[in-house]
């Protein structure tokens, strides 16, 4: 978490961003150093802060083989709502912070430490697990049927057509502790093959040790993440997220790991133990 944070001194992922190349380069190395196999999936996208289209590029490791299980979170970060709010507080995305510890370097960090759990151990037959950092969810915006275009998972979701898969679950925001510690909510579309993940994720999450509170919520119009570009593919999809994700630190420079402390580490170590969990 800290180096993604830090990103080799830029202390910014803002997607084509020279913190974010650095960022996907170590992680690439790392997930290559657990003799993972790595692809990087391009998708072109208009960079509304730079204001002309470049590419994006996200990060896929997959372990088994067979139907695959999905979990994704997006590693890029922004320090401003817009770029008109951007120009008034005078933040440039190429060279300004946007260190994005809670969003989205906590469930990228999540994901970085599975990797390392199942890279010591096998898949069942049949089952495959890919985990995927994605690039440009914050630069997404949503198209006339109330899904999000414009970001790295749409490339990436579109890389699944027509192949069977268990499903996708994103992790976006998994450090911040709200009024109850150790609960998270779980954003659905309410479809089967959503609901399936629902119930798998609610089933690892009784495990008292855990310490975990799971808030179900059926909200197909909930689309701002990765689990919304699965869900115009037509897979089934779910978001995990912190209950408290609208805090003071959103898209701001203060989204730094000095915010959540020690509270938030332990907030990410029960979303990487509910995760191991459920795809156990």
């Amino acid at each position: 978490h800290t180096w993604m944070v830090e990103a080799e001194g830029h202390q910014s992922r803002v997607t084509a961003s020279a913190g974010m190349q650095a960022v996907r380069q170590r992680l690439v190395q790392e997930l290559d150093q657990l003799g993972l196999k790595v692809d990087v999936i391009p998708h072109r996208i208009h960079h509304p802060y730079a204001k002309r289209s470049l590419w994006s590029y996200s990060v896929r490791a997959r372990l088994g083989k067979g139907r695959p299980l999905v979990l994704v979170a997006h590693l890029d970060s922004r320090g401003a709502d817009n770029p008109d709010h951007a120009a008034k507080i005078g933040w440039q995305w190429n060279t300004s912070a946007a260190p994005g510890a809670d969003d989205n370097a906590s469930g990228a960090a999540v994901l970085l430490e599975l990797a390392r759990v199942f890279a010591r151990t096998s898949m069942p037959d049949g089952f495959r697990l890919d985990l995927v950092w994605t690039d440009a969810e914050e630069m997404a915006e949503l198209d006339g049927y109330g899904f999000l275009s414009n970001l790295g998972a749409e490339g990436v979701a579109q890389t699944y057509a027509a192949q069977p898969m268990v499903g996708a679950i994103a992790l976006d925001m998994v450090m911040n502790v709200g009024p109850t510690p150790g609960l998270f909510r779980v954003y659905s579309d309410g479809w089967a093959n959503s609901s399936n993940l629902t119930t798998h994720l609610s089933e690892a999450a009784m495990d008292p040790k855990l310490g975990l509170v799971v808030d179900v919520r059926v909200q197909p119009d909930f689309t701002w993440s990765d689990h919304g570009s699965f869900w115009a593919e037509g897979y089934g999809a779910v978001l995990v997220i912190e209950e408290d994700f609208h805090h003071p630190g959103y898209h701001r420079v203060s989204d730094d790991r000095a915010r959540f402390g020690a509270e938030g580490a332990d907030q990410m170590l029960r979303a990487a133990q509910w995760m191991e969990a459920t795809v156990r």
